[in-house]
């Protein structure tokens, strides 16, 4: 009897301790899948983190560009505002309705020529300044230096739009387009009159035929 007792209880033991080996190697495998899966997690936050650090540079990398850009951007618009001021005060000084700039380019073709003309206003601009423009090119017929003196106003120039050329502005406007001069007629001088609404004598300008690159 004795003897079953304590084959029975070394039994037990034996069970229980087995029992408890197991547990703990399920409790240990428990700590070590927990383990992996906080691993994983820092593992991610790590990869987000150094995804973040390189957005940043990116980011930042855009900012200053951005800024570079901008500054440029700030930098040509105050030049343009020092242009215009300067503009505007020159304009004060030199006082009615004139011809600020006429310019003359080749176009594409022979005898075709552009034209960019820029008008201001008086000094007192308040108001705004209404009005035509006549424009003539005056010349000779080639080959013959004693003809009389030829003038062809703009409509006899390949011109189609409205003419006189309308213009209505405060301070500064610039009309542009494209003429084509005639078979064997010398461009010697342009005539641009302004007719200002309200007023009865026009502007008259009369200015060198000068094509850029003609020298």
């Amino acid at each position: 009897m004795t003897l079953i007792a304590a084959g029975g209880l070394g039994y037990w033991l034996g069970s229980s301790r087995a029992a408890l080996d197991t547990s703990y190697l399920q409790s240990l495998i428990r700590r070590d899948r927990a383990g992996e899966e906080v691993l994983a997690v820092l593992r991610q936050r790590l990869v987000e983190a150094e995804l973040a650090r390189a957005v940043d540079r990116e980011a930042a990398a855009s900012l200053r560009e951005t800024i570079t850009s901008l500054r440029d951007e700030i930098a040509a618009t105050r030049d343009e505002a020092a242009l215009f001021r300067n503009m505007v005060s020159t304009s004060r000084r030199a006082s009615g309705l004139r011809v600020s700039e006429l310019e003359i380019s080749p176009g594409e073709g022979a005898g075709v020529y552009r034209f960019y003309l820029l008008l201001s206003g008086p000094a007192d601009a308040d108001e705004l300044v209404r009005g035509t423009v006549e424009l003539e090119v005056l010349g000779t017929e080639a080959g013959r230096p004693r003809a009389r003196t030829r003038v062809v106003a703009l409509p006899r120039l390949g011109w189609t739009d409205a003419y006189p050329l309308p213009f209505r502005f405060r301070y500064f406007q610039s009309l542009s387009g494209q003429l084509v001069l005639p078979v064997d007629f010398e461009p010697t001088r342009v005539l641009i009159r302004l007719r200002e609404s309200g007023r009865r004598d026009p502007v008259r300008s009369e200015l060198p035929w000068a094509p850029l690159g003609s020298e």
